[in-house]
């Protein structure tokens, strides 16, 4: 879905900035990097230990419009101002839009083809779908929903299925690290490169390689290692 309303005109280093002194007050004077690159998710926070938080958006998300780009970036930054550990998608996503961010979030799950809540961790946690959000803003945020869609020139109608993940997180502690992916851990035996590490994703299944070794897979939401 390529739009050429609201085109994003700025850094992500700006818009981070913007939504820190807007919306993140608690994490303005956090250090958090930003940039594109390639990712097998829309998006990816990585913590490393003694750096600073790194959030990682996928390239294809520049055809994106700004809207639902800012979306995006609040999950991420929910994410950080909840913590490395002790917080779900569901969670996040409900900080987003306590944050007064719920119509960004929205525009970003009718991009990203989330319409539904998709549920993940057998009912445990969930990504918050496109009704879902709608349903939990206020009237003046509903409209201002409406209005963006409508100038944007989108309207809520259902994609076909993507291959991206919605947005992973890779942890690497100072003697440890791991990943999570749609809120199911995965400890590593290594440290390895974050950039090395490699998803295929095949309808309900995740496996997750590095350096050409298969690390951990999830097959209907049941994990093996």
């Amino acid at each position: 879905m390529e739009n050429q309303r609201y085109p994003i005109s700025k850094t992500l280093d700006e818009y981070v900035h913007t939504l820190k002194k807007h919306a993140y007050s608690d994490i303005e004077d956090n250090n958090v990097n930003i940039e594109w690159g390639k990712t097998q998710a829309y998006a990816v926070v990585i913590w490393s230990h003694g750096n600073p938080t790194l959030i990682r958006c996928n390239r294809s998300v520049r055809r994106w419009p700004e809207p639902a780009l800012l979306g995006l970036l609040a999950h991420e930054l929910s994410h950080i101002a909840l913590g490395a550990d002790s917080h779900n998608e569901h969670q996040t996503d409900r900080d987003v839009i306590s944050r007064g961010l719920g119509p960004y979030l929205g525009i970003e799950r009718v991009f990203t083809n989330k319409y539904s809540d998709h549920v993940i961790q057998k009912g445990r946690d969930r990504y918050l779908g496109y009704d879902s959000i709608r349903l939990s803003l206020t009237n003046h945020e509903i409209n201002q929903l409406d209005a963006l869609m409508a100038d944007i020139g989108v309207s809520p109608r259902r994609m076909l299925k993507e291959s991206l993940l919605h947005d992973y997180a890779f942890h690497e502690k100072e003697n440890s690290s791991h990943i999570v992916i749609d809120g199911q851990l995965y400890p590593l035996d290594k440290k390895p490169n974050v950039d090395e590490i490699k998803l295929i994703v095949k309808d309900s299944s995740v496996q997750i390689l590095s350096e050409d070794m298969v690390i951990g897979e999830n097959e209907n939401g049941r994990p093996r290692y």
